[in-house]
Order: structure tokens, then C-alpha cells, then sequence
């Protein structure tokens, strides 16, 4: 009698811990999805993310996420899955790279022309003709 005692107890333990583990892995695998959908932007939703979004196609994305994470993928990779099926237009945070590069260095060039510009404007700033001291 102990003896059975002692192996349900056992198989309740093991049990146990194994759920306990899957429900970790699950939630561990719900923070991933989570980060990723953060990242990328609902294709049929003005503004929002995969991760803010209650679009039908947003909740398919999100499920895709998780199916990819579950085989073993890893975000890069994942991300990677999901421009060759949306295109580039779904990162939040385009490659700041090639012609995206432009976007990025473009508002910096031309404020500091204009500010360039401006200065130049300005008598202080012209070499030959600062006031001598008398």
C-alpha cells in the first residue's frame, strides 16, 4: 500500500512539473510572439502594429509567428518569413540601409544645408568683413 502511495505520488510530482514546463515554454513562447508583432505592421491597418491589431489577418500573422517560433525558427528568421510573404512595407523599423538609407540621413542634410545657408546670410559669419577695433 505504501508503495503505491509512493508511486502515485511520484507520477503526481512528474506530472506536475511537466505541465509546469509547458505552461513556462508556452509563455515564454507567447513573449516572443508578442515581441515580434511589435515589429511589424498590420498590412490592412492604418497605424497599428500585428501586436495592437484585432484584424482577422492580424490574429492569422500572429498565429503564424507562433507556428514558426514553435519550429525552431528565431526572430531574425521569423521576420524574415514574414517580409518574403508582406513585403518590406510591414517593418515598423525599416533597414536603415541602400535607399532606405535616404529616408533616414535625407531631414539631416537638409536642415543642416539650411542652416548652412542661413549663416552664410549673416554679415558676423562673412570672413572679409569683420569691424576692426579702432
Amino acid at each position: 500500500m505504501a508503495r503505491r502511495l509512493t508511486a502515485a505520488l511520484l507520477l503526481a510530482g512528474l506530472l506536475l512539473a511537466l505541465t509546469g514546463q509547458g505552461a513556462a515554454e508556452e509563455d515564454l513562447l507567447q513573449e516572443q510572439t508578442w515581441a515580434i508583432a511589435g515589429k511589424l505592421a498590420c498590412p490592412v491597418c492604418a497605424g497599428q502594429s500585428v501586436k495592437d491589431s484585432g484584424a482577422e489577418l492580424a490574429v492569422q500573422m500572429r498565429a503564424a509567428i507562433a507556428e514558426q517560433l514553435r519550429r525552431g525558427r528565431s526572430e531574425a528568421e521569423v521576420i524574415e518569413f514574414m517580409v518574403e510573404r508582406y513585403g518590406e512595407e510591414i517593418l515598423l523599423d525599416p533597414p536603415k540601409s541602400g535607399t532606405q538609407l535616404w529616408v533616414w540621413i535625407g531631414p539631416v542634410a537638409i536642415v543642416a544645408a539650411g542652416l548652412a545657408i542661413a549663416a552664410s546670410r549673416f554679415e558676423f559669419f562673412r570672413p572679409g568683413r569683420r569691424r576692426q577695433p579702432d
